[in-house]
């Protein structure tokens, strides 16, 4: 049978009955091409975003996935080109290390993020570390900066996020 909806390069996928449906691979270096209304900047963002995610993490997603030291040795050799590539921590100013670029500029990065789920991680923006993140840098005091913001930039630790409510063991 064959199912309209389902292509795979513009053409109708053939599938049987309770076959899954998956959409066409992201290409191995995919065409980003540049979106006219924006600035140069961003759509040069989006361009190396999607370069390093198409061509280390996502070829990579398996092996970074089973742990172990090939995993931790992929994961920081992506994380030292993103920030070679100087897209390290987008939600962040660049005076603690980020690319201090506006909400508009990080929507259209996360649109290339989105590709995998091991992304945002490997560019330093992953919940509940960025909200944290930009907590710190708010409201912490210089000594609370020192001690938790900046190990969280640089990914040495992890962080979380706890919510309470009277009379109640969680949120509802």
């Amino acid at each position: 049978m064959v199912d309209p909806t389902a292509t795979a390069g513009g053409t109708p996928t053939s599938i049987s009955s309770g076959e899954e449906i998956k959409p066409p691979p992201i290409p191995k270096s995919p065409d980003i091409k540049p979106i006219p209304t924006l600035s140069e900047e961003v759509n040069d963002i989006r361009t190396r975003t999607a370069n390093i995610v198409a061509e280390h993490i996502i070829p990579n997603e398996k092996d970074i996935y089973s742990g172990g030291d090939k995993s931790k040795s992929l994961r920081e050799d992506i994380r030292q080109e993103v920030k070679k590539e100087n897209l390290w921590a987008p939600h962040l100013p660049e005076e603690y290390g980020g690319m201090g670029i506006g909400f508009i500029a990080h929507a259209y990065m996360n649109e290339i993020l989105a590709w995998s789920p091991l992304s945002n991680r490997l560019f330093g923006v992953i919940a509940p570390n960025s909200g944290n993140q930009k907590v710190l840098l708010k409201y912490g005091s210089e000594e609370q900066k020192k001690k938790w913001l900046l190990p969280l930039i640089e990914g040495e630790m992890e962080s979380c996020f706890s919510m309470t409510e009277p009379d109640n063991a969680g949120s509802d």
